[in-house]
């Protein structure tokens, strides 16, 4: 039987800082401080980058370039602006606790990628330890080499917890950013709405708006999320324990849609179907068709009932191209 191996979590908008507010005020102060006023949607759309790449990535939209001086002093104030106010803005979000001591009851490992710098999480740790979460492993964009979405800080927990396959593993975050560093490292991916960034609000705001608004506000982001390509969109964190169960369960349905005799000669036509001529490298080609045919096997595993796995399908002799 195919079971999870692991959890990564993202901090801020999804364990800790509710709304993702500690870096808005350092966005904003950042590029005062080179002469652009910025407002906090433009200071949010690229949340869940590497700081300085989404510095960068601010600088890209303005209607004058910036030059790369402008842009490293906006990173500096930046900088300054969040080893002020973040170790004010690390308090958990809803059901992390109860949620994590799910996931360890499990057997699970927990680990975690951050958009912050590793100098921004000395300062986060020591406070989030303190209300009784710590993940087994934490990584940042510095440490990594590159941030999201990248794939590599996902691929060094995956290393130091000793997983044995990516598809073992669910991506939890709650900007876009996090969903596609999940899908680039060929993990399941989940989207958290409720604190997000993607949704910007506080429980301030929560609690004075009305249902309908905030329904409105919910259901951009769960489009922002699928148009993204999140597996999973969950209201909250505390939804987390049941679309596990969901995504075991769809680990282990077995490839019931085809039978055997029309096995020849599929792969190469569906290669060439979906790529064509496209300049794809074999083992790029080789990941993106796997996880095409995770899924499609998990929609149509009940329409037949001789069994071909994934694998077998991929591995097959009459799929070489």
């Amino acid at each position: 039987m195919n079971k999870l191996e692991a959890i990564i979590l993202d901090w801020a908008g999804t364990s800790i800082d509710y709304g993702c507010f500690a870096p808005i005020k350092g966005f904003i102060e950042g590029f005062r401080a080179v002469g652009v006023d910025i407002d906090e949607k433009t200071a949010r759309t690229p949340m869940g980058l590497g700081k300085l790449e989404h510095v960068r990535a601010i600088a890209a939209t303005l209607p004058t370039a910036l030059t790369e001086a402008q842009i490293l002093t906006a990173y500096e104030e930046f900088e300054k602006v969040v080893f002020a106010e973040v170790e004010n803005h690390c308090d958990l979000k809803d059901h992390v606790l109860d949620v994590v001591a799910e996931l360890r009851r499990r057997g699970l490992k927990i680990g975690s990628t951050t958009g912050y710098t590793s100098e921004m999480m000395g300062r986060v740790i020591p406070k989030v330890r303190a209300q009784g979460y710590e993940p087994d492993f934490w990584v940042a964009p510095d440490q990594a080499g590159k941030g999201r979405p990248y794939p590599y800080m996902i691929w060094q927990n995956l290393v130091h917890l000793g997983v044995k396959s990516a598809r073992n593993v669910v991506k939890v975050g709650d900007t876009i950013a996090d969903v596609e560093e999940g899908i680039n490292a060929q993990c399941w991916t989940v989207g958290v709405i409720m604190g997000s960034s993607e949704l910007g609000l506080s429980r301030q705001m929560v609690e004075g708006m009305s249902h309908f608004e905030l329904a409105e506000r919910k259901a951009v982001v769960k489009a922002a999320f699928m148009a993204a390509g999140a597996d999973y969109i969950a209201d909250d964190l505390d939804e987390l324990p049941s679309i596990l169960d969901e995504i075991e369960s769809r680990m282990n349905v077995p490839g019931e849609w085809m039978e055997e005799n029309e096995e020849d000669g599929f792969m190469a036509k569906m290669r060439e179907l979906l790529f064509g001529a496209a300049d794809i490298d074999e083992a790029h080609e080789d990941a993106l068709m796997r996880r095409m045919m995770t899924d499609l096997l998990s929609v149509f595993a009940d329409e037949e009932d001789n069994v071909i796995s994934v694998n077998e399908l991929m591995d097959s002799d009459t799929t070489d191209v």
